[in-house]
């Protein structure tokens, strides 16, 4: 997004408001680097993605902003009529009674985990922040939202829910999923907004009981990578950008490459 923002945390922002702001967030220049098109078509409220705000808006804001975005059902599947009714009847996220009930299960595994409390629910909670950056003679406005935000300790948190908080498969699922690379945009706009370094820190948490729960941080080689990808893509972006429309490239990579099959293909 070529424009200029006021630098700022905003810590009242609803997920709504932040959602309509037009500034470039993480989630989207990932997508656009698969492939730009991605990136043009609006965020769907998928059941994964309903079920991770539900968390976010329990265990972070509480049972009051819960029940003002989302509405329970009692049904066990989005097949049903009840269903399909009940979401062309309400303008609040619908989520089945067994995905609420695992809800309330992280909630109260976060607030039994002395540490995952600590970092999740002291600070400020929820909060969003914008700014701007030079490229060229343009400026790209960006934005983020963090779980978790403690100006005193200089740390800023994230909570993932997975199906493996364990030190043996949670990191995979850093790699796999980019959270390294989100955590360097984050840390990039603090610097750009305050002008101080903030570690980031991600609270891992099982979605299936007993909700077990994982800290990590991630070390400096780690997020060098992270963030000299955050550099190439956001100069990328910006390029594609500057580029008439009928000329950008929107789907993906059109060059030919050549494939090896994974070494236990061979052994089929």
């Amino acid at each position: 997004m070529i424009l200029r923002r006021k630098k700022r945390i905003v810590k009242r922002h609803t997920f709504q408001t932040y959602r309509r702001q037009k500034a470039l967030n993480y989630s989207k220049l990932k997508k656009w680097e698969e492939a730009p098109i991605k990136a043009e078509q609006e965020d769907q409220d998928s059941p994964t993605f309903a079920f991770g705000r539900g968390s976010h808006a329990l265990g972070l804001e509480g049972p009051d902003k819960f029940t003002k975005g989302f509405e329970v059902l009692d049904v066990s599947s989005r097949n049903t009529k009840a269903y399909k009714e009940a979401v062309q009847e309400t303008d609040k996220t619908i989520l089945l009674r067994p995905e609420a009930e695992k809800i309330q299960g992280i909630r109260d595994a976060v607030k039994a985990h002395k540490k995952a409390k600590t970092l999740l629910m002291e600070g400020h909670r929820e909060c969003s922040a914008y700014w701007s950056e030079q490229f060229g003679d343009d400026w790209l406005a960006m934005k983020i939202r963090m779980d978790g935000f403690q100006p005193k300790r200089k740390i800023f948190v994230d909570m993932k829910t997975t199906t493996s908080a364990s030190q043996k498969h949670f990191p995979k699922d850093i790699a796999k999923y980019g959270y390294g690379k989100q955590m360097a945009f984050y840390q990039r706009g603090l610097k750009e907004i305050t002008g101080e370094w903030f570690a980031p820190i991600i609270v891992a948490i099982e979605k299936e009981p007993p909700y077990l729960i994982g800290i990590y941080s991630l070390d400096a080689d780690s997020l060098q990578h992270c963030s000299d990808w955050v550099q190439d893509k956001l100069t990328s972006y910006h390029s594609w950008l500057k580029q008439p429309k009928g000329e950008r490239r929107m789907g993906y990579d059109p060059r030919i490459f050549e494939v090896r099959l994974p070494q236990w293909a061979f052994y089929e």
